[in-house]
């Protein structure tokens, strides 16, 4: 993303929302775990009108031409109200098995996101810690395979999870 002067306001307010949002992220990661919540779909997606203007823009090299291709390939994963549940319920229950668990937003996206614009409860990130995502070194940390699995079995199997996903 270049920003300039020409950058319209609403896209710039939109970018330091982002940026702030990742400090954020980043300052909480580092020693609060718990204590952000996921920014609105609105605050980190375009418009089509904001994107129809971004791309309506030309060069300002006469030498230089802007050729975008794609496009945005999935919908927002908001937070509802069941997602909300969903989540309560799940970190209620990662608890009891003595496992930490944090509600954070990330800019990626998954197949979750398909659910969640159905208005299905989805819980994504879920899979073991490590690092290295999508990278040579991509890796997980064999330590987190037993909790995760006794979390996972918790979900399907637990009555009280299943009974707090239910409470409106």
């Amino acid at each position: 993303v270049i920003r300039d002067a020409g950058t319209p306001a609403a896209v710039e307010q939109r970018l330091e929302a982002v940026e702030d949002y990742s400090n954020n992220r980043v300052r909480a990661a580092s020693s609060d775990p718990g204590s952000y919540r996921p920014l609105p779909a609105a605050m980190l997606y375009l418009s089509a009108e904001e994107w129809a203007a971004m791309l309506a823009r030309t060069s300002y090299n006469p030498d230089v031409r802007i050729e975008v291709e794609g496009g945005i390939n999935r919908p927002p994963f908001e937070r509802s109200p069941a997602v909300a549940r969903m989540y309560e319920a799940t970190k209620h229950l990662a608890l009891g098995l003595g496992l930490p668990m944090a509600e954070t937003s990330r800019g990626g996206v998954s197949d979750g996101n398909f659910s969640a614009a159905l208005g299905r409860p989805v819980i994504d990130g879920l899979g073991c810690n490590g690092g290295g995502a999508h990278a040579i070194d991509e890796h997980i940390l064999v330590s987190t395979l037993a909790p995760r699995a006794a979390l996972f079995h918790g979900m399907l199997m637990s009555r009280h999870f299943h009974e707090d996903l239910s409470e409106a």
